[in-house]
């Protein structure tokens, strides 16, 4: 039993070092990109350049704080956690559409090698940006049918149902 609270309380420790990256990236972000000038499209096309290029530091975050809470069996949290991956799919596909419209300003005022970096610049904003929302999508479908309810002695509890998780279930 003292073995499963300190497994249990480690799995705590990755929900904050979770948090943790996930504020200090974005803080970070956030620094960066003040003073916001949100009406020029070379801002705002460096901005989604700059957010994408945190991805990585994004995603450990959102897998540190995923594991803990699938491991520790938080199926609520999961669930919530599953409907704002759903949430940030879907801006994400919103920013890149607004994003498409800049690429087209930003490269008309570019020249030679300019425009040419602006091309390969926009194509990897393209495809990260379209497998983040890809990935946080599904990640969000399979999240939100987690926790199916089950009535126990206990009472109501949830509990994992790898098939309603699939979509294969009731």
């Amino acid at each position: 039993m003292e073995d499963y609270r300190r497994f249990h309380a480690g799995l705590g420790l990755l929900y904050l070092l979770g948090g943790l990256i996930l504020v200090e990236q974005a803080s970070e972000l956030i620094l960066t990109l003040t003073p916001i000038h949100a009406e020029a499209a070379p801002w705002r096309f460096g901005a989604v350049g700059l957010t994408l290029g945190r991805t990585t530091a994004f995603l450990f975050a959102d897998t540190l704080i995923g594991v803990a809470a699938f491991t520790r069996g938080d199926w609520r949290f999961v669930k919530v956690w599953g409907w704002l991956h759903l949430l940030l799919g879907v801006a994400v596909l919103a920013v890149l559409a607004g994003f498409a419209l800049d690429v087209l300003t930003v490269r008309r005022a570019a020249t030679g090698a300019q425009r040419r970096n602006v091309e390969l610049t926009s194509l990897r904003a393209v495809l990260v940006g379209g497998a983040v929302a890809i990935l946080a999508l599904r990640a969000g479908l399979i999240m939100s049918r987690f926790g199916k309810r089950k009535t126990t002695e206990a009472g109501p509890q949830m509990v994992f149902d790898p098939a309603a998780a699939a979509g294969r279930g009731n």
